[in-house]
């Protein structure tokens, strides 16, 4: 499922003229260009529905915009929230059915001198 979002955030033209193809699952290299983004799962749940289509997902998944300004990470945020709010597609094998926007909190990290922006989505796919 990461894998079919990262794919399809980053098709998005006003995203990856922002950060390239530097949406990285899990974590970033060490030294990467900025701006650039990691995406996790944080929670994963199962729905039975109860018919035969079968299980339907609810992960939870976060996403970590790191830049040199906050303006940057506040440009950055708002186009993925533009893309993926309310958002239903299919996307390679995975068809997603539902994205919720959870929370969006922002810091600086004094000691490497970056702004971090970071959103939590609750998306229902199978």
């Amino acid at each position: 499922m990461i894998a079919d979002l990262r794919t399809y955030i980053l098709a998005n033209s006003a995203i990856s003229d922002e950060i390239d193809t530097r949406l990285y699952p899990t974590r970033a290299p060490q030294g990467s260009t900025k701006p650039y983004a990691v995406i996790n799962t944080v929670g994963e749940r199962s729905v039975d529905t109860h018919n035969d289509s079968g299980l339907l997902h609810e992960d939870t998944v976060e996403i970590v915009i790191y830049a040199d300004t906050i303006t940057k990470v506040y440009e950055i945020h708002d186009d993925m929230r533009s893309l993926l709010s309310n958002a239903k597609f299919t996307q390679g094998s995975t068809t997603f059915g539902k994205t919720r926007w959870i929370r969006f909190d922002t810091d600086y990290e004094e000691s490497a001198e970056i702004f971090e922006g970071a959103f939590t989505l609750e998306i229902t796919w199978s």
